[in-house]
């Protein structure tokens, strides 16, 4: 895995944690050993990436109550909002910072 991938083997483990199976290298998501998420950050900027998450999450929320499994596309776009966050975390200079221009919580 690239360097700063720390984050991902970490929200893959406590998001398919516990009563929910495991999903560590899918085959139709790996090539050789790079598993695409992998792949992905170390191909686009982080602005890109977080915009390739966040439409990932947006698409599962989009869609979970028209599948036959809404439960399972929820904790697809939970994960996908999980690593978001992670990856916005990476690059703020400070973990209590929020970006310029947006409201603190």
């Amino acid at each position: 895995m690239p360097d700063g991938s720390h984050w991902l083997r970490k929200a893959r483990h406590d998001a398919f944690s516990g009563t929910q199976p495991k999903r560590e290298r899918v085959p139709h998501y790996c090539l050789g050993e790079v598993e695409f998420i992998d792949a992905a950050k170390a191909m686009l900027g982080s602005a890109q990436f977080a915009g390739f998450l966040r439409g990932n999450a947006l698409k599962y929320l989009w869609r979970y109550p028209y599948k036959g499994s809404p439960v399972s596309d929820l904790k697809k776009a939970r994960t996908y909002i999980d690593w978001l966050i992670e990856s916005v975390e990476e690059v703020l200079p400070c973990p209590d910072q929020n970006p310029k221009g947006s409201a603190s919580t």
